[in-house]
């Protein structure tokens, strides 16, 4: 299983929402939440056993998240001199939704566009297509739904600098010279747990449903 990067989605046009930085949001949804670090994640799946995998979080003295391992291979956070996180080395990704707590055939959090955001904050409706010789032919939908706790691996991503990275991203301006990496990771960065997830086509109906537990 490829464990897929939050910086590798491409750029969401037209955001005209959340202000303020990523960790003050999160703070303003859950309040104050006792730090907990991920050390270890097995993950399963209840359709195919075989698609299990066990990821590894290993960390400094510091608390500083140093690198992830799936068993198969190891994504190595770097930092630089003041410990702002510069590059993620490796040939796997951490930390995206959609791969790891969902595990679904889909692409919608690598490509997808956020038409809509919850009482939460958190993206619910998520536009992405279908593509054809690299022109999009068909666009589905996902609907994501959550539960009452807070993103579990945020307090993990704050450990290995993604957050302070996201939190100097600003999201009222669509046109600016942001990476648009970044821009989506920070559009599609959830402050709840995500609980469900439903694929719609372009007539509403659900062709995909993933509920994860």
């Amino acid at each position: 299983m490829k464990i897929k990067s939050i910086f590798l989605i491409v750029l969401c046009l037209g955001l005209f929402g959340c202000s303020d930085s990523a960790s003050d949001e999160f703070e303003e949804i859950n309040g104050e939440v006792s730090e907990k670090l991920i050390s270890k994640l097995t993950l399963a799946s209840a359709e195919d056993p075989s698609e299990g995998v066990i990821l590894n979080f290993s960390y400094d003295i510091n608390k500083k998240l140093i690198n992830i391992s799936d068993g198969e291979g190891v994504a190595i956070f770097v930092y630089n001199n003041n410990g702002d996180l510069t590059n993620i080395a490796g040939g796997n990704e951490p930390l995206n939704v959609e791969e790891i707590v969902f595990n679904s055939p889909y692409n919608a959090f690598e490509e997808g566009n956020v038409l809509q955001y919850d009482n939460n904050l958190n993206p619910s409706i998520i536009e992405f297509y279908e593509y054809n010789d690299d022109e999009p032919t068909v666009t589905y939908t996902a609907e994501i739904d959550y539960d009452s706790a807070h993103n579990p691996y945020f307090h993990t991503m704050k450990a290995g600098g993604v957050i302070s990275v996201l939190d100097d991203i600003n999201l009222e301006f669509s046109i600016n010279p942001q990476s648009p990496d970044l821009v989506q990771a920070r559009a599609l960065l959830p402050l709840k747990n995500p609980s469900q997830l439903t694929y719609k086509d372009e007539n509403g109906n659900i062709i995909f449903y993933v509920d994860a537990n």
